[in-house]
């Protein structure tokens, strides 16, 4: 009975609490109904003004009587355009689209100062043009070896006959090859035109006289530990530091290190002493130079050589 009654006051004792709880949470409950009955009221108000003001409007709309009637409603069988003239529009529009693209053609080709046809250098200088040469798109550096037979081949030939008429004289050997700026072609130039001279069974000499940024070395898949640097300061010989080429009586002679001071050693004694050799050693001698616009190496080089070509 002890422990029947212990049980019975534990349960007792439960439902105090349970009661105790809600009483805790009625006057929350009760101010949230306040709250929502006060919303309910605001809502309510505004809802019942926009209703009247509905009613206004529609009251207004209503009383208002327009001057206006329709007499003959529209319909395809009675509409005409009026005013216009269809092959006047047609006229009209036909004439802008063709001067108007044709004004803007006209405009960027006045304003183009690219070189894109040979009649450009033609009609702006009197000097001669010893040929064309196509793009080349295989990436080969000498297609003028790999492919001989080829049009591209055939079009370093007709500048190779050129030349001939060009410096008919024995003793002039020295070509210099330059242009305007960087990516033109130039050592590809140069490099083409020593092999297609070297096919004619001559002995031609390449010389990498671009001292600042050297390039024809990598064509070779060569080292520029040694080249033409290193002979105008008197620490190499010509012997030392001539490379032999793929092909058959072309030699390489690489720039070098790059010296701080490029200009200076062009115009030393060194350097025609240099030249001079070149001259007793080889039938042609091709130089690569600095793009002409923007150092002067070209412009030393121009004073010692016989034949200088520009490429464009």
């Amino acid at each position: 009975m002890i422990k029947n009654n212990e049980l019975a006051l534990k349960q007792v004792d439960s439902e105090e609490k349970t009661i105790n709880q809600r009483l805790l949470q009625l006057p929350i409950s009760e101010q949230e109904l306040l709250n929502i009955k006060r919303k309910h009221e605001v809502t309510n108000q505004f809802y019942t003004f926009l209703l009247e003001k509905q009613a206004e409007a529609g009251i207004q709309r209503a009383s208002t009587i327009s001057n206006i009637r329709v007499l003959d409603k529209a319909d395809n069988f009675n509409v005409s355009a009026v005013g216009t003239k269809k092959s006047l529009v047609y006229l009209i529009a036909l004439m802008i689209g063709l001067i108007l693209p044709g004004a803007v053609i006209f405009i960027f080709d006045l304003t183009d100062t690219r070189v894109k046809e040979l009649n450009d250098i033609r009609s702006n200088t009197s000097l001669p043009v010893l040929g064309v040469v196509a793009h080349d798109k295989t990436g080969n550096s000498l297609p003028v070896h790999s492919k001989p037979g080829s049009s591209f081949a055939e079009s370093f030939r007709h500048i190779r006959t050129n030349l001939g008429y060009m410096i008919p004289e024995p003793g002039k050997k020295l070509i210099m090859v330059t242009s305007t700026v960087s990516g033109e072609g130039k050592s590809f130039i140069a490099l083409n035109l020593a092999s297609i001279f070297a096919m004619n069974n001559k002995k031609v000499l390449l010389c990498g006289f671009d001292l600042r940024r050297p390039t024809l070395h990598k064509i070779f898949q060569m080292e520029n530990r040694e080249g033409i640097s290193e002979i105008l300061i008197g620490k190499k010989r010509f012997e030392d530091v001539v490379k032999d080429s793929p092909i058959s009586g072309l030699h390489f002679l690489p720039s070098g290190p790059i010296p701080p001071n490029p200009a200076e050693l062009l115009e030393s004694k060194n350097m025609q002493d240099l030249l001079e050799t070149f001259k007793a050693k080889y039938d042609y001698i091709i130089i690569d130079t600095p793009p002409m616009a923007l150092v002067t190496d070209a412009q030393l080089i121009s004073r010692y050589t016989d034949t200088n070509i520009f490429v464009i």
